[in-house]
């Protein structure tokens, strides 16, 4: 049943990330995790349809460096994008990518 499949997933996000993790950083994460070869953030702003300020900070959460400055999971990365510096590109680390492949091997 898929229910329990899902059921299963928050069991292993709450083991594996964070066991007080929010809907909306679990829609950045989900997001970023689709798109293995990077996502802008203005356009994951647009597809999780958060304020700015809380992808901003939901990315710092899911990356090495928290918005609090501390040590974070370090599932997936921000950086520059080389052509627009302006622009940030959000990609799965290898650790976001494990962890991507264990939810598929999950939910299959």
């Amino acid at each position: 049943m898929n229910i329990l499949k899902t059921l299963k997933l928050l069991e292993l996000i709450r083991k594996e990330v964070d066991g007080e993790m929010s809907l909306q950083k679990l829609q950045v994460l989900l997001t970023a995790l689709t798109n293995p070869t990077g996502i802008d953030q203005s356009t994951l702003l647009k597809r999780v349809d958060q304020s700015r300020a809380a992808v901003s900070k939901n990315v710092a959460d899911l990356s090495l460096l928290t918005s609090k400055k501390e040590v974070g999971v370090g599932l997936i990365r921000s950086d520059a994008d080389p052509m627009n510096l302006s622009t940030r590109i959000i990609t799965p680390t290898a650790k976001g990518i494990k962890l991507a492949k264990e939810f598929e091997k999950l939910l299959s």
